[in-house]
C-alpha cells in the first residue's frame, strides 16, 4: 500500500470516528455513565492507538532526536487536546451531539469572519 493511500484511509477513518464519537458518548450517558469515564474509555482506546502510529514512525537516531527537540511543543499541544476532549464531552453531556459537533466546525469560520469585521486581521492568500 503506498503511504497516500494509506494516510487517505487514516484521514477518513479518523473523520468517521469523530463523527460517531458524539453518538457514542450520549449512548452512554443514557446509559449512566458521566464525563470522566467516557473520557477514561477513550483514552484507554486511543492512547494505545496514537503509541503504535508514533512508533511506526521511528525510523533511526534521526527520528528520535526530533520527537526529543518537538517535545516544548508537544506537551502543551497534548494538553489542549485534552482539555478541548474534556470540553467536547461535558458539552454533548448537555446538548445534542449534532450541535456540539456543528458549533465545533463553524467556530474557526466564525472566529476568521468576526476578525476580519473587527479590523484585528485581513483575509489573504496564505504565504
Amino acid at each position: 500500500m503506498t503511504a497516500r493511500r494509506s494516510g487517505l484511509i487514516r484521514v477518513a477513518a479518523s473523520g468517521v470516528c469523530f463523527g460517531l464519537l458524539g453518538i457514542f458518548a450520549r449512548l452512554a450517558y443514557d446509559h449512566g455513565a458521566n464525563v470522566a469515564g467516557v473520557v477514561s474509555a477513550r483514552a484507554m482506546v486511543v492512547v494505545p492507538l496514537f503509541a503504535l502510529l508514533a512508533l511506526e514512525g521511528r525510523h533511526g537516531p534521526r527520528r528520535r532526536r526530533e520527537t526529543r527537540s518537538a517535545l516544548a511543543q508537544l506537551v502543551p499541544m497534548a494538553l489542549l487536546s485534552v482539555a478541548a476532549t474534556v470540553t467536547y464531552f461535558i458539552a454533548v453531556d448537555r446538548m445534542s451531539p449534532a450541535l456540539v459537533t456543528l458549533v465545533i466546525y463553524v467556530y474557526p469560520i466564525v472566529t476568521v469572519v468576526a476578525s476580519r469585521l473587527l479590523g484585528w486581521s485581513s483575509l489573504g492568500a496564505l504565504a
